[in-house]
């Protein structure tokens, strides 16, 4: 979208609803690492782990936080993807990383 936005492509509004929706996400993602719960095993953990569990989902979080905005489905989407595939997108970022290294050596 910013690049778009930067040749010209979006225009003003559109853009700044995106940037809107992208600091209503980090927010989000902020608040749930730092809220803290006590899961069934008596264990101190934040909100983003327990919402990274495959039977959770945000809407069951939303029972248990008090955002002062509420966000759209699509947020809702964008949250529990970025936070459900974490790991899976770190991961795939290492390889990028090493492939880019490999491809940089000389035969």
């Amino acid at each position: 979208m910013s690049y778009g936005y930067n040749l010209g492509l979006i225009d003003v509004e559109t853009f700044s609803e995106y940037k809107k929706k992208q600091e209503r996400i980090a927010r989000t993602i902020t608040f749930l690492e730092k809220k803290k719960i006590q899961d069934k095993n008596k264990k101190t953990i934040s909100l983003k782990d327990e919402l990274k569990k495959p039977h959770v989902s945000f809407q069951e979080m939303a029972k248990l936080i008090d955002l002062d905005f509420v966000p759209t489905q699509e947020e809702v989407r964008n949250i529990e993807s970025e936070i459900k595939y974490e790991g899976y997108i770190k991961k795939q970022e290492r390889e990028i990383a090493r492939f880019n290294k490999i491809d940089r050596e000389k035969i």
